[in-house]
């Protein structure tokens, strides 16, 4: 396989994975809630919030209060202090300032 043909094929390959979340939006969006489930549950944010895999969106919405980026400087802080496992159980790689 040449590098332009292993490009085309995980291109080809996302997008089935959109064709497929446009044909069944809400199967789709569970998937999402569940990986983020995932990520978290063993994370400060998550144990702190009692997120869990399995989880409806209505028990997330009743556990994470809507609130502003502000909010979140705290867990970012972490973060940036060099604490694991804060928001996500994944590795942070970078911070970037959005606008």
């Amino acid at each position: 396989m040449t590098g332009w043909s292993a490009i085309a094929r995980h291109g080809r390959l996302a997008l089935d994975r959109q064709m497929a979340a446009w044909r069944s939006p809400l199967t789709a969006q569970e998937a999402s809630l569940q990986r983020v489930l995932r990520l978290s549950a063993g994370s400060a944010f998550g144990v702190e919030h009692g997120l869990r895999p399995g989880m409806t969106l209505a028990d997330w919405q009743a556990a994470v209060p809507v609130r502003d980026a502000a909010a979140f400087d705290g867990w970012i802080r972490r973060i940036e202090d060099g604490e694991q496992n804060v928001l996500t159980t994944d590795p942070v790689l970078a911070f970037e300032l959005t606008g």
